[in-house]
Order: C-alpha cells, then sequence, then structure tokens
C-alpha cells in the first residue's frame, strides 16, 4: 500500500510513504531507499517536493510526542523541525520560491488523542521555521500555482470546490466546484488543473476570469481530456506543466498532457511503472507449550480438563492432555485455571484505523479486539489507505492488533463524492474490483447499487477476479 506518493519536479525520482516510512526511488533505476535518518517509533508521512527538487517538506507522527512539519535534503540526512508545538499535522506543501511551506493542522480524538487539536486549519511557516500563522479555519489539500502569496485548496460548500487564499489569510476566491472531484492539483505554472473524480482522472485549463466553475468530465465551458481509465490519486506534475502522474496500488502512472487541448480520437495510454516492494511479514519464532488449563477445541464440541498446546514458529502443532509430550528447549507457560481456545475470526468488524491518515502506533480498537480473544478481522467498510496500509503494518510486525483483512471503500451506488463508485457495465465492475485488488482486497462490499444488473455486473466481475 504505497500511500502520498509524488514525483520529482524534473521527473526522475518519486517519493512515498509505505509502512510508515518514506522512501524515494529512481523511477527508471529502480534504486530505492529510506528518506530520513528517523527513529523507527516516529512515522513518517505527507512528502512534497521544494520546485528545485533539492528539498522534501513531510510530517511526523509518534502516539507520546505527537506531530511535526519536518523538512530535509531530498539526498536524506538529518531533518529540522519547523513547528514550535505537538499536532496533527498532514499536507504540507511548499511555495514556487522554497521560502514559506503551508501545511494543515487536523483534530484528533478518535484514534488520535484530543490534546494539540486546537485551532485546526490552513497554516504557513517561513522555511527557517520562526513563525507559524493560520490562514484558514477550513480547507485541506493546500498547494501553490506559479504565484508565491496565494495558497489554493480544497474546501466544501454544498459540493467539493477549489478556492484560494491569500497568505495572509483575506481575499478567499472559490475558482471551481465539483459533483464528484476528490483531487484538485494546479500545475507549477498555473496554467492546467488536473483534477480526479469517480476514480478517474483528467485535466483542463486553469480559467483565469472570476466566476466559479463547475467542472467535471462532460463539462462544455472549458475542454477537458481524461488520461486515465484507471483509478488516481496522489497527483503531481512536473516542473514544465507537461507531464502528470497518480498511483495505483503499487504501480506508478504517468501521461503527457496536450496544453493545446486538441481534440484527439486516440485514446491516452499512460507510461505505468510499478514501485512497490516486498518486506519481510514479523514472523514469531521459537516453541511455546501452554500446560495445566482447560483447552476448548472446537472439535466435536471436545473440551479436555488439564491439556497442553504447543505452538511451534507461527503454528498449532499439538494439542492434547497432560501426557503430550513437550519439546525439549520449548518455553513453558502454565495456564492453570485458566481456559485457551483457538483465536476468533470477527468476519464484520467495523473500527478506525487512522485519523487524517495518521496511523495511531497504539489503536485501541485492536487492542480491544485482542483483549477480547480476536485474532484476525474482515472489515467490510473502511478507508482504503488507511486500512490496508495498517493491514500491512501489523503484518510487518511495526504495530499490534488481529490480522486485518478488507474490502476497503465500499462500491457506492449512491452520489457520495469520493465514494460513488459507477456500474454500467462488467466493465465498469471489474474496474472497480481491480483497483481494490491491487491495494490488497479479497472481497468487495457492492453498496447501494440500485438496480439488479449492476449486482449482477459487480458479482460476476468478482467471479473472474476470484474476489
Amino acid at each position: 500500500m504505497l500511500r502520498m506518493a509524488q514525483v520529482s519536479p524534473n521527473g526522475e525520482k518519486v517519493v512515498f510513504e509505505a509502512l510508515g516510512k518514506l522512501w524515494v526511488r529512481d523511477i527508471n533505476g529502480g534504486k530505492q531507499q529510506r528518506l530520513t535518518r528517523l527513529d523507527d517509533d516516529i512515522n513518517e508521512l505527507f512528502p512534497q517536493w521544494s520546485r528545485d527538487g533539492k528539498n522534501i517538506v513531510f510530517t511526523t507522527w509518534n502516539d507520546q510526542k505527537q506531530g511535526t512539519v519536518s523538512v530535509v535534503s531530498a539526498r536524506g540526512g538529518k531533518a529540522k523541525v519547523l513547528t514550535n508545538e505537538p499536532g496533527k499535522y498532514v499536507e504540507a506543501t511548499f511555495s514556487p520560491d522554497g521560502e514559506t511551506i503551508v501545511y494543515r493542522k487536523a483534530k484528533g480524538g478518535y484514534m488520535t488523542p484530543r490534546t494539540w487539536s486546537q485551532e485546526p486549519g490552513l497554516y504557513q511557516v517561513d522555511i527557517k521555521g520562526k513563525k507559524n500563522t493560520k490562514i484558514s479555519a477550513s480547507g485541506h489539500q493546500p498547494q501553490f500555482g506559479a504565484d508565491n502569496d496565494r495558497v489554493f485548496f480544497m474546501d466544501y460548500g454544498d459540493k467539493p470546490e477549489l478556492a484560494s487564499i491569500g497568505l495572509n489569510g483575506f481575499e478567499k476566491r472559490t475558482h471551481y466546484t465539483s459533483d464528484h472531484a476528490t483531487e484538485f492539483r494546479v500545475s507549477p505554472d498555473g496554467e492546467h488543473l488536473a483534477f480526479a473524480e469517480r476514480f478517474r482522472v483528467y485535466v483542463t485549463p486553469f480559467a483565469k476570469h472570476g466566476e466559479t466553475i463547475n467542472i467535471g468530465p462532460k463539462a462544455n465551458n472549458l475542454p477537458v481530456t481524461q488520461l486515465s481509465a484507471r483509478a488516481g490519486e496522489s497527483i503531481s506534475w512536473n516542473n514544465d506543466s507537461n507531464q502528470l502522474y497518480w498511483t495505483l496500488g503499487p504501480d506508478l502512472y504517468q501521461a503527457t498532457v496536450d496544453t493545446t487541448y486538441a481534440k484527439s480520437e486516440a485514446q491516452i495510454e499512460p507510461k505505468i511503472t510499478s514501485i512497490g516492494f516486498k518486506e519481510n511479514a514479523d514472523v514469531p519464532r521459537g516453541t511455546v507449550a501452554f500446560v495445566g488449563g482447560k483447552v476448548i477445541t472446537l472439535e466435536n464440541d471436545q473440551v479436555i480438563e488439564n491439556g497442553v498446546v504447543i505452538v511451534k514458529d507461527n503454528k498449532i502443532v499439538s494439542v492434547g492432555d497432560a501426557t503430550t509430550q513437550i519439546p525439549s528447549g520449548a518455553e513453558v507457560i502454565d495456564i492453570k485455571g485458566k481456559s485457551i481456545m483457538p483465536g476468533l475470526f470477527d468476519a464484520h468488524a467495523h473500527g478506525g484505523q487512522a485519523d487524517d491518515e495518521i496511523i495511531p502506533q497504539q489503536n485501541w480498537a485492536l487492542y480491544s479486539g485482542l483483549s477480547l480473544g480476536v485474532t484476525s478481522i474482515h472489515d467490510p467498510s473502511n478507508d482504503t489507505t488507511e486500512i490496508f496500509a495498517a493491514s500491512e503494518q501489523q503484518k510487518a510486525g511495526n504495530i499490534v492488533g488481529p490480522r486485518i483483512f478488507s474490502t476497503g471503500t465500499i462500491l457506492y451506488g449512491a452520489n457520495l463524492p469520493g465514494y460513488t463508485s459507477h456500474v454500467d457495465s462488467l466493465d465498469d465492475a471489474k474496474f472497480h474490483l481491480e483497483r481494490l485488488k491491487k491495494v490488497g482486497a479479497f472481497s468487495v462490499k457492492s453498496y447501494n447499487q440500485p438496480r439488479r444488473n449492476q449486482r449482477q455486473q459487480v458479482i460476476q466481475a468478482a467471479r473472474e477476479l476470484e474476489m
């Protein structure tokens, strides 16, 4: 589960988050390395390049210390903290001249602590970290176009919108609205606007007149070019404003933008580069014998009053009575007066995995499940990026919790920006299932798809994709 991927201004490298850390990878050569030297107990999030490609700003998280906004050389090394108090910091970005950084301060209280949650909103700080100033109480995904004194951001009125405000906190303008957009990205030269809608990427000229424009794939007031028939998120531009990048699971997509918007019947075929990587799962080693307790076997209602359970590595190898031979060298745990049983599988579990993509190192919902004997969960409706990232963190041994399985975000048929999964054909259904399978789903949840044939198409797609 690669998150928050951003391609360097020259198009040669990509920085992204995986397993709680930031990684920089050569797109063509495939060479990859950690960006920072921060300790293992600090998670790293939301990387963004400076326009000259020399520095990367990012945010951090630790359950006890909370978070920072920090900047580091793109070559790696020691990071410099720019914020002057703890908080839940996300979505940091550089101004074009590299002198100012704008970030969002989020609230906690569900998965992360309530403390240090006052005055959420968009803030700016100079590159020396001397002054943090609030710009706006609302907005997310802050970004810059060509100018240093004005920041763009997404906001919500009646529907998603792209707005901007001066760094002085005044003169807010709403430039675009959309029925379904989940991401807007202004090009570095300020001339173009990329947006993601219903899991596809589009690009349109950035109109400079004062009125608010409603934009979408079928807009007739501006030319709109579709760049992907595949899911798009974490959109980034190159510095020349003629190449666009986005990700889906382990794949990085790249497309050339025709900035003349000439009408063409030819389908744009993005270049796809796999940037995923493998990491060893955390598997316990050694032999443990649980002795003296009541063993509930779940085999024909058999209960062994004074039993022995032997576990080698991560497998139960023997269940029997007190005469069971205990291997030499095994760790023996006396459970007299207690009961032992197989772990429970909660096939319809719900629980948060993150706040604003910040995955806690100690998730109270996961600990609660474990304390009641749940050793595997299947969540049939959760945020795709958050739950599959948490699942991989659990597999790697970075966080404690049951094994985590999920459908990811539901295939929602009703009109809800960011969730609507339009299904009008078997190909549509296969597209949605493929994008979820790429990030770790083996099941999907079809929800509020109103017509019977839509539900049948999802079921047939699942059969064909073995989901």
